[in-house]
């Protein structure tokens, strides 16, 4: 067809396999922690509420950790420039 696949393309569809698995993972996390607080009686809750605050704050910063590290890896494999360009839009 001489249709060119864009190189950052390329380099997405070699890594699928890889971000299908993190994503599965993130998941199978998110499900197994909200199975766990469903089974926490309300006396015992009250009684863990410091280390289920510690947890939740260590699973959101380790989902933002991964979602930045994502945005970065993806980022380094293009050209992309995000210098400001708004005066070309005067």
């Amino acid at each position: 067809m001489g249709i060119e696949i864009p190189e950052s393309a390329k380099i997405v569809l070699l890594q699928e396999e890889k971000f299908k698995s993190y994503y599965s993972d993130l998941v199978y996390a998110i499900r197994e922690y909200e199975r766990i607080q469903r089974r926490i009686l309300p006396v015992t809750r009250d009684l863990l509420r410091p280390h289920l605050d510690d947890m939740e704050y260590v699973l959101s910063l380790s989902f933002f950790l991964s979602f930045v590290s994502s945005v970065h890896q993806f980022n380094s494999h293009h050209s992309i420039n995000y210098t400001d360009t708004s005066s070309d839009l005067v």
